[in-house]
């Protein structure tokens, strides 16, 4: 079976899936794993609730956007530039900022839900899991890491950027 679908694949995906195809199908038409095909295509619904494979061929060009270094060519760069990257790396990278947003909106946006009680937190981190296509308990580490989430007594701490 293939590692990774091209945008003919997804626009495969996406006629068969019009053609009224269940997964099962696609993925033995594409010769894929049919999860594959199912974790494809929940993650590149539009805003219609349709399958687009440009969108999915768009967030796989900012995937690769961010390429892996070479640690043997970065030792051997000047110490003052070895720096600069390092610093570009550990703050401007796809996760950093992923990381910041997940406690950003749990924070502005599920935090006061949370504190009125409409909602649990563990509400709350299923819902970031799901939009950020992370574990919920990856969610919860995250939250307690950054001190943002205590216990369920304490559910939301304000955020040292929020003082």
């Amino acid at each position: 079976m293939s590692k990774q679908l091209d945008l003919s694949k997804r626009q495969e995906i996406a006629r068969l899936l019009k053609e009224g195809k269940d997964f099962a199908e696609i993925a033995k038409v594409l010769n894929f794993d049919r999860t594959t095909i199912l974790r494809e295509i929940n993650r590149n619904v539009g805003d219609n609730g349709v399958y687009n494979p440009e969108l999915a061929e768009q967030k796989r060009k900012h995937r690769k956007r961010f390429p892996k270094l070479n640690p043997a060519v970065v030792a051997s760069l000047p110490s003052e530039i070895r720096e600069e990257l390092n610093k570009i790396l550990v703050y401007e990278t796809p996760n950093v900022q992923r990381r910041q947003l997940v406690i950003d909106k749990y924070i502005k946006e599920y935090g006061s839900l949370i504190l009125s009680n409409l909602i649990t937190p563990k509400a709350a981190m299923r819902a970031l899991a799901n939009e950020f296509y992370m574990e919920q308990s990856t969610i919860y580490k995250l939250l307690k890491r950054e001190g943002v989430y205590k216990d369920r007594y304490n559910p939301i701490c304000i955020h040292p950027t929020e003082k």
